[in-house]
Formats: C-alpha cells, sequence, structure tokens
C-alpha cells in the first residue's frame, strides 16, 4: 500500500504530525512498536506529573497537623500511587489511540525499518509487512541512557521509566543527575518519605537554568531533606544485598560512601535512530541526532524529522510544534518557516516549579547587551501569601528603550503556568506596558506577572 505520508513513532511529534496530515488530505500511516503515545504520555511527563500531584497531596497532609489533625500512615500502599500514574497514563494513550483513528490514520504495530528510501517493512514478531510512502516522518523519539559501570536493570539501578512504577518505596534513593528528570523525581521521592541524594558533576543542579532561581530551588529542596551534592562524580557503583554501594567524589577531592537501596539513573537519553536502517537510505547521523533545514526536511527532501532525533530541546511541546510544521511544509513547500528561537518555555514541576524561556540574565551580561532586569517576589502576591507559598521571585529582562520582552524566570507556585504571559508578550512583539495596564482578577498568581511589568515601568504598587 502507497501512503502520501508515513510517520514512524506514535510520541506527541508522531501522533500530531500525523493527525495534522489528516486534515490537510494525506493519506497517513503511523507505525508504534509499543503503545501510542510514545514515552511522554506512558513513561515520561504524563504519569510524573500524575506522581507529582499525589506527592503533593500526600505532604499536604503535613501542613494541616498544625491544625490538630492526625494521620495514621502505617497502611500507606505506595504501590498504589504508581498503580494511579499506570491508570492515568493507560487514560491518555487510549485517547490518542482514539483520536488517530477519528482523523483517519492507519495505525499499524509493528517495528519499522526502511529498506530504501520509499519503503519501510514493518515487523512483528515472525510477521512482516512493506509499505512505500511518498514522504516520512520520522520521530523515534529516545530512551533513558547508560553511564560506564552503572548499566539499567530496572531493579537496583533505575531509568525513569522504572523509578515511575516502584511498587515499593525506597528507604534511601541516589538520583545521579540533577536535570529536570532528576530533580523532579527527588521531589517525589522525598515527599513519600524516603531519604534522597541529588547527585551532579556540574557546580549546580538544573545547570541551564538562571542560577538565582536555581538557588532559591536548592535551598527549599535542602530545607525538604534532601541531600543536595553539586560537583559530585560517581566513581564506583556496587551491587550489594542491602542495594548499591556508591562511591562518590566531590569537588574538594574527598571520597564518601554511600549506600542506598536504589539509585535512578537520569544523565541524559540515547536517541532511537540506531535501528531504523537508515544505511538503506542512506541517511547519516551526527551523535545519533538527524540533521534537518529550517522546515524539518532532512538530506533526503522526502523524508522529515522531528522531536528528539533532532538536535532542538528533547520537549514534548516542541516536538510537537516541529512535527506541525514538517507535515505543512510537505503540503505547501512555500510556507513560510517559524522561527521558534527565544519562544520555548523550559518547565521543571519541582517545589517550588521553576519555568524560564528566552534571554537569561547572565547570557545578556556576557554578551555586552543592554536590558533591564525586574525581579517581583511572590511574597508581595496577596495569593502566595493566603495559600502558604510566598516561596519564589519572577525575573523579567526586557529591552530598557523599547520595553520589549527579551526572557523571563519564574521561580514559585504554578510558574509553568504563569510564564505564557510573558511568552505572548514577546511572541506578538507588545511591550510590557501592555501587561501592567491589563486588569488582572484578585486574587490570582498572575496578578504577580502584572506587578513586575508595572515595577519594570516604575509603576509597582504591592511593593
Amino acid at each position: 500500500m502507497t501512503y502520501d505520508l508515513i510517520v514512524v513513532g506514535s510520541g506527541p511529534a508522531g501522533y500530531t504530525g500525523a493527525i495534522r496530515a489528516r486534515q490537510l488530505g494525506l493519506r497517513t500511516a503511523i507505525i508504534e512498536m509499543d503503545k501510542p503515545g510514545g514515552v511522554c504520555l506512558n513513561v515520561g511527563c504524563i504519569p510524573t506529573k500524575a506522581l507529582i500531584h499525589k506527592a503533593k497531596e500526600f505532604r499536604a497532609v503535613e501542613g494541616l497537623k498544625a491544625h490538630g489533625l492526625q494521620v495514621d500512615a502505617s497502611r500507606f500502599d505506595f504501590s498504589g500511587v504508581t498503580q494511579y500514574a499506570k491508570i492515568v497514563s493507560t487514560k491518555l494513550s487510549k485517547s490518542v489511540a482514539f483520536l488517530l483513528k477519528k482523523a483517519g490514520v492507519d495505525t499499524i504495530n509493528g517495528r519499522a525499518k526502511f529498506i530504501s528510501p520509499t519503503t519501510l517493512e514493518v515487523s512483528r514478531g515472525e510477521e512482516r509487512e512493506v509499505l512505500t510512502g511518498r514522504h516520512f516522518l520520522i520521530a523515534t523519539g529516545s530512551r533513558p541512557k547508560n553511564l560506564p559501570g552503572l548499566v539499567i536493570d530496572e531493579e537496583r539501578i533505575l531509568s525513569s521509566t522504572g523509578a515511575l512504577f516502584l511498587k515499593q518505596l525506597p528507604k534511601r534513593i541516589a538520583i545521579i543527575g540533577a536535570g529536570a528528570i532528576g530533580v523532579e523525581f527527588a521531589y517525589i521521592y522525598r515527599s513519600f518519605g524516603s531519604e534522597v541524594d541529588l547527585i551532579e558533576v556540574l557546580p549546580r543542579i538544573l545547570p541551564l537554568e538562571d542560577s538565582e532561581a536555581v538557588d532559591t530551588l536548592t535551598k527549599r529542596y535542602i530545607k525538604l531533606g534532601i541531600q543536595v551534592l553539586p560537583s559530585t562524580r560517581v566513581l564506583e557503583a556496587q551491587p550489594i544485598e542491602e542495594g548499591v554501594r556508591l562511591t562518590i567524589q566531590k569537588q574538594d577531592g574527598a571520597q564518601e560512601t554511600l549506600t542506598v537501596d536504589k539509585v535512578l539513573l537520569a544523565v541524559g537519553r540515547t536517541l532511537n535512530t540506531d535501528q531504523l536502517g537508515l544505511e538503506n537510505i542512506p541517511l547519516t547521523t551526527e551523535r545519533g541526532f538527524l540533521r534537518v533545514n529550517s522546515r524539518y526536511q532532512t538530506a533526503v527532501p522526502h523524508i522529515y524529522a522531528a522531536g528528539d532525533v533532532i538536535p532542538t530541546p528533547l520537549l514534548a511541546h516542541v516536538a510537537s510544534e516541529e512535527a506541525i510544521n514538517a507535515v505543512e511544509s510537505i503540503v505547501d513547500p512555500q510556507k513560510e518557516p517559524i522561527d521558534f528561537s527565544g519562544l520555548i518555555p523550559s518547565c521543571i514541576y519541582s517545589e517550588p516549579e521553576l519555568a524560564s524561556f528566552g534571554d537569561q540574565e547572565a547570557q545578556l551580561v556576557s554578551q555586552n547587551r543592554p536590558f533591564k532586569k525586574t525581579v517581583f517576589p511572590y511574597r508581595g502576591i496577596g495569593k502566595s501569601v493566603a495559600t502558604d507559598q510566598p516561596e519564589g521571585f519572577i525575573k523579567l529582562l526586557s529591552d530598557p528603550e523599547t520595553e520589549r520582552v527579551l526572557g523571563a524566570t519564574i521561580v514559585g507556585a504554578q510558574a509553568t503556568e504563569l510564564i505564557h504571559e510573558y511568552m505572548l508578550l514577546k511572541r506578538t512583539g507588545q511591550p510590557i506596558r501592555m501587561l501592567a495596564h491589563m486588569i488582572h482578577a484578585h486574587p490570582t498568581l498572575s496578578e504577580g506577572m502584572m506587578e513586575a511589568a508595572k515595577l519594570a515601568l516604575g509603576e509597582a504598587i504591592n511593593l
């Protein structure tokens, strides 16, 4: 059978691209070797957020103890929490399957491999099927990465997938890698009572984020009882009866031994481009990535790629937009490519949350670019005080002449929701004055966004 478009992989890039293709009239098939929705829906961002939701509910009980509430947690069943995450991810995976069917996309289960530039072989056990396509979209995503001497076995050494669905809460867990995944799991496991060692080889956790925001988050994590270990290397991991014995080396060269029940390896991702038969097209990769142009075309013009397999931020929301633009470029080769630079939100679902986009302060300083820095504290927002969430701040970076947004960082409650107000200003080229003079409902956390804009103009009321 010949299709106008064959999509390989049904994660955020794959299923979004396939549905958009059908909307544009392309006869489309999507090939998936596992469940619809890919890593994000099944073993990534969605079930992780389900666990964070339950972790916050669990911690909320602690806050009520000050008012006399007593809770017997001796019968607490951690497996019920992870089962909840599994139920949520299964529900959404089925929703993706329904959306694909509704759109008229042919969903084909199996492992895809190119056998020529225009044909794919799909294997299901001993069964083989050959599909022909006029265009292809590679959206096969990524998988957890091992380290030398630390091989994921999902027993003692866990990937993020294994950490999602543990049936028993570990007494102590070491998390190696303090990017978004490591930081979020540190909060999850500490909230339910595990001792947590958060290990990062670089000088601070979340090394790509604003240093002042990270300092605020680090202090909060230490207050929660998480042992934060920046500038620390893992020298050896030895399986023992009790779990794993880690030998670590700190910045001063001193070595220390940690004995933990589990180790979560959160040091990046390996790209799923190694088993696609790219040599039969032929297409080559660089460090596993496929190179594409502004229209997401690879070196073979009728083959496109989006999501984790190309060298852009490995984020579900980025992957979806890339796939939409790739498909629209197939239908309209003259379509003007969309430039996402400076408009990609980075969201960390920690406690407190951290969100950012655009230029960062350190970047502007190093480039000697003029900017105005405005910082409004969460304690100046009535609702944050009323809801006992006064930690954090809103940092707004703007052009001193045009009053336009250059970038922003928020660390605090609901930061991942609030960040989009400033993004809309930047996307539309509107000055911060527009937001400063827009009425915001009271009391809301979004008032802080307005207040920060007012502060930048010298008009702040609540500070």
